[in-house]
């Protein structure tokens, strides 16, 4: 364990020739050293599950390798939008219209991704995922919803086009990126191509975890959490701690919903006053005054001289 602490700070301090032009240390930034930790963590998990070792020195208290929600941003479907207009192939198109629409896992979830998992009938995809496979969780259906249709057809029909029988269901919806172990290189060349300049390059690593966060938290709001961490492949736990976000507009709509409340709540006061207040006196007690008057201009007829009695008759 305290191995593993060690190497954890060399990795901070010297793991890398990079000289940062700031504080003039060397080492890797966290984001790159936590990734680091990640490969060492599954590498002795692998030793222990071999019988090799007893237990995994990577698995000590504080060595933290898990992305927390605050350290992604949330990216709006408008610049995602944004991007798609500046990708250079349909391909890529699809690629951030698939990560901005369904929860997914880059690259490895698209590596094994086949036009076969494509149920155009039931209108849904099976996502392949090989990191819970070995939890019994080797795959998932997610929806096809409108915004990944759209560049899911084309795709299609661009790949049956160049298939000489026609015959596609094997395959890859990704031919050239599910070979690439790092479209994030790529992917960052088209993002700034877009002129969103808001990821600098210690943060850019996160940029496919912010979207596959931005597309859950949506997916949280508008489907409920248990939808929601069904085509994530995750657990809730897992995605509140991780991938529920905050977003800018949040606080926005609290701020107009704290205004309504006391906007409310003065409309309250006001209705409890006037309930509180009594009755005016002409309410509760007739104005004799006005009592005289009122009798006075009810209409009456005039009484003659035989006065009030019927008329007698004589015999």
């Amino acid at each position: 364990m305290k191995e593993a602490r060690e190497f954890w700070r060399w990795l901070i301090e010297e793991g890398s020739t990079r000289v940062d032009k700031q504080d003039k240390k060397k080492g890797l930034r966290e984001n790159t050293a936590k990734q680091r930790l990640r490969f060492a963590r599954s590498f002795f998990e692998q030793a222990v599950e071999d019988e090799l070792i007893q237990r995994n020195p990577f698995k000590a208290k504080g060595l933290k390798t898990a992305q927390t929600a605050a350290e992604k941003e949330y990216v709006t479907i408008a610049e995602i939008d944004k991007v798609i207009e500046h990708c250079p192939t349909p391909e890529w198109q699809l690629l951030f219209a698939l990560v901005r629409s369904v929860p997914t896992r880059i690259p490895s979830e698209i590596e094994e991704l086949t036009w076969a998992d494509v149920d155009w009938e039931e209108s849904k995809i099976l996502i392949h995922s090989p990191k819970t496979r070995h939890l019994g969780k080797s795959a998932r259906w997610v929806p096809i919803f409108p915004s990944l249709r759209k560049y899911l057809e084309p795709a299609f029909e661009e790949a049956r086009a160049a298939s000489e029988t026609g015959a596609i269901r094997e395959t890859r919806v990704f031919p050239t990126l599910a070979t690439n172990t790092n479209p994030s290189t790529t992917a960052k060349k088209i993002v700034k191509r877009a002129k969103l300049e808001r990821w600098p390059d210690s943060t850019w690593c996160n940029f496919f975890n912010s979207l596959r966060a931005s597309t859950e938290t949506d997916l949280m709001d508008k489907y409920g959490l248990r939808k929601a961490c069904q085509w994530a492949g995750n657990n809730p736990a897992t995605a509140m701690k991780n991938y529920a976000l905050v977003r800018k507009t949040d606080f926005v709509d609290a701020g107009e919903a704290q205004k309504a409340d006391a906007k409310s709540d003065a409309i309250e006061t006001v209705d409890a006053k006037s309930d509180a207040e009594p009755a005016s006196v002409t309410e509760q007690k007739p104005n004799e005054k006005s009592t005289e008057e009122n009798l006075r201009s009810l209409p009456c007829s005039e009484v003659g001289a035989e006065g009030l009695e019927p008329p007698t008759l004589s015999v």
